[in-house]
């Protein structure tokens, strides 16, 4: 992982992204274009545990976007490993309960796609854009991550308020598709190029 400006190097060199959905889909795209595969297989390819691989493998088994075909002798004597073929595709991976039916949008993706189709907006513009009171995004997450992208650099702000709610804002770096995520260490990483932005200081805790 490349380090950016203004990003300390301890804080790159002691930062470990999680290994979740997004990476075993990724993983299980790769294999399936060689053949079947196993849970295993894609956990031998993450660094997450068994149970985390091997229960969205099941997720996804559950909601119709991989189907069992055949099985693979085990390491084990008498076990036999499901054999698995991708049947829904996709670039974006799905998000699932543990029934196989798909999540709602992230808060997060919500306010990037809207702040896109804005360009310029205030946090009330942005909130509104999101589905408002009715959006289960609320205003306070808006607010929250506003301030975290601008303090990044992402967002730059137009126009000072005298309240949060008067500020402007124009997105001034589109990284892409995916949202720019807020990790627990307040450090801003975008999943389109696999790097860190920089930090948000924002003083609200999220």
């Amino acid at each position: 992982m490349s380090r950016q400006r203004g990003t300390p190097d301890h804080i790159v060199a002691k930062l470990r992204l999680t290994r979740g959905y997004e990476f075993f889909w990724q993983v299980i795209r790769d294999l399936d274009r060689r053949g079947p595969w196993t849970a295993s297989d894609v956990e031998a390819r993450s660094s997450a545990d068994h149970s985390t691989v091997h229960e969205y493998v099941r997720r996804l088994a559950k909601g119709g976007f991989v189907e069992a075909q055949g099985k693979r002798p085990g390491s084990h004597p008498g076990y036999a490993a499901p054999l698995y073929r991708l049947v829904r595709d996709g670039r974006e991976a799905p998000r699932l309960r543990s029934d196989g039916t798909v999540l709602p949008e992230p808060g997060q993706e919500t306010i990037w796609r809207a702040a896109k189709m804005l360009k310029s907006f205030t946090l009330v513009e942005l909130h509104t854009s999101c589905g408002g009171a009715s959006n289960a995004v609320s205003y306070a997450a808006v607010r929250r991550y506003a301030r975290h992208l601008a303090d990044a650099g992402i967002f730059s702000e137009l126009r000072r308020g005298g309240r949060p709610q008067q500020a402007k804002y124009l997105v001034a770096r589109n990284l892409g598709g995916k949202a720019p995520q807020i990790l627990r260490a307040h450090i801003v990483f975008d999943p389109n190029s696999n790097q860190v932005i920089g930090i948000a200081e924002a003083s609200e805790t999220p």
